[in-house]
């Protein structure tokens, strides 16, 4: 039997509707998406008010605070009276796809043999 102040971050993320099911709740639990403080969690873990976890995306990390524990799952209406949104951050690897993408793709060296083939005609 569970306590009222505890529940699994799995049923909890599916309560909130953070997830429409709880198995993809779970799916993204085993996957490493959810952490909680800054640890991956497994679908059991415990959670209790105060509690912080983030959701990782493809593009942005979203980082939540427990606020209260929801005996069932609630109407969307409902949500923010459990759970509080601390902010949304660009994601690692969206951070790394931006400062890829912002570089000179320019290198000045030395020019192959196209090259200076390519250099040599337009000179002559």
């Amino acid at each position: 039997m569970e306590d009222a102040e505890v529940l699994r971050i799995d049923k909890f993320l599916w309560f909130t509707r953070l997830f429409a099911s709880r198995s993809n709740a779970i799916h993204a639990c085993q996957s490493g998406r959810i952490t909680i403080h800054g640890h991956a969690a497994k679908p059991s873990r415990i959670i209790q008010p105060g509690c912080t976890f983030d959701i990782i995306d493809d593009e942005r990390v979203r980082t939540f605070r427990v606020t209260a524990i929801p005996s069932q799952r609630l109407p969307a209406s409902n949500v923010g009276l459990f759970l509080e949104c601390l902010g949304e951050t660009p994601s690692q690897d969206r951070q790394d796809n931006i400062r890829h993408f912002s570089r000179s793709t320019h290198t000045w060296g030395v020019p192959s043999r196209r090259g200076l083939k390519i250099i040599s005609s337009f000179l002559s």
